[in-house]
């Protein structure tokens, strides 16, 4: 799964950059990609640290990016003899001037490093939580299994046993690992950038997604580096700060970035008995909007409001997105006083009273936050794996 470090290194660059061969380590058929973006999304449903419709379409160009350039060398290997005849034949035979050749159509640009890497550990996070549900979709079959034949239980046995063994051949670890190599040749050639950022993030998510009660001992400095990186590119300011730099889209975009940088800070640090490095008074970044996802893109010129999560609710009702933050950002002073000088947990018990506090059944049909947002006393918030 993992390449020769060659593999970014075309005959035509010195720098490190995205190739065909590389993108063709990633899962390729159109079904599975959407399955893992539709996973991916579900995932990032409160924290959406990024628009998962541009992702798309970014990923989608850029499998198309390397099926043209794919064609383009083979039909530039197998032409360029011929083409090289056909010119000396017409400087014999037609000396005098002709039309020049039709000028190729623009070609696409080739996708950065850091995106590609992105991709790269969001469809890892997309294959651990897909696996996931096939496993529980096959644990839930078996119980069944124990009860009386029915024909119908035993064709939905074998297609879940089917969908789990179609999973088997895509490595979580080994595109999570893909996306760390990439990262590497990234850093020795280019700049950060917002890609970068993300794909960090989504390394975090998806080291913190194994169920395991506990923090992997290279997330701690790993955050640590995007806290640096993210103060680096000026995150912590807000960017109507500004005035003309950012459109809408880009704004929101880093305000998104900047306050998921400072929910791993808060959460990663509270798991690991330290205080969190982003001080109060240190950052201007105000609180991503939440948004209709479908509306929202880089065209947009204003916030579409998010559509109400009932029939017939109010379209100004606040959603659940970035609700962690906001509890966050509206309660860090009051919890700074207790928060890291008791138990690890304390802060998860801060955050399961407030949730239970919005009486959440009303609204959703839950009895209590734990049910609502698969939170479980004892437990930190960041470790829960996503209920959907």
């Amino acid at each position: 799964m993992i390449p020769s470090f060659s593999i970014y290194y075309p005959t035509s660059t010195s720098q490190a950059t995205v190739t065909p061969s590389l993108v063709a380590l990633l899962p390729s058929a159109s079904t599975i990609r959407s399955r893992i973006a539709t996973a991916i999304e579900e995932t990032l449903k409160m924290r959406p640290c990024f628009n998962v419709k541009h992702f798309r379409a970014r990923t989608e160009g850029m499998f198309t990016w390397a099926k043209e350039e794919d064609g383009r060398g083979t039909i530039g290997a197998s032409s360029s003899s011929t083409n090289a005849k056909a010119d000396l034949a017409r400087s014999i035979f037609f000396p005098t001037s002709y039309p020049p050749p039709p000028v190729a159509s623009a070609l696409r640009q080739a996708p950065n490093l850091s995106f590609f890497a992105s991709v790269a550990i969001g469809y890892a996070l997309g294959v651990l939580v897909c696996k996931e549900n096939e496993s529980t979709n096959d644990i839930d079959a078996q119980k069944a299994s124990t009860g009386p034949k029915n024909p119908r239980l035993e064709d939905n046995r074998t297609i879940s046993s089917q969908k789990t063994a179609a999973w088997n051949k895509y490595s979580a670890s080994g595109l999570f690992a893909l996306s760390r190599q990439a990262m590497a040749a990234f850093e020795m050639a280019h700049t950060y950038d917002m890609d970068s950022v993300v794909t960090y993030l989504l390394q975090i998510l998806y080291l913190l997604h194994d169920s395991r009660p506990r923090v992997a001992h290279f997330i701690y400095p790993l955050l640590g580096k995007v806290i640096n990186i993210a103060h680096m590119m000026g995150l912590s300011t807000d960017p109507d700060e500004f005035p003309g730099k950012y459109n809408i889209f880009e704004a929101e975009h880093r305000r998104r970035v900047w306050w998921d940088v400072y929910y791993y800070d808060v959460f990663v640090s509270d798991a690991m008995g330290q205080a969190p490095s982003i001080q109060d008074g240190t950052f201007t970044t105000k609180l991503p909007a939440d948004v209709d996802e479908e509306q929202f893109g880089p065209s947009s010129t204003s916030l579409p409001l998010p559509l109400p999560r009932r029939a017939g609710g109010d379209p100004t009702e606040v959603g659940f997105a970035y609700f962690i933050q906001k509890f966050l950002r509206s309660s860090s002073r009051a919890l700074k006083g207790d928060t890291f000088a008791t138990p690890p947990m304390t802060l998860q018990n801060h955050l399961l009273s407030a949730l239970n506090s919005l009486n959440l059944r009303s609204r959703t049909g839950c009895q209590n936050s734990q049910e609502r947002f698969g939170l479980t006393p004892g437990i930190p918030t960041h470790l829960h794996p996503p209920k959907f």
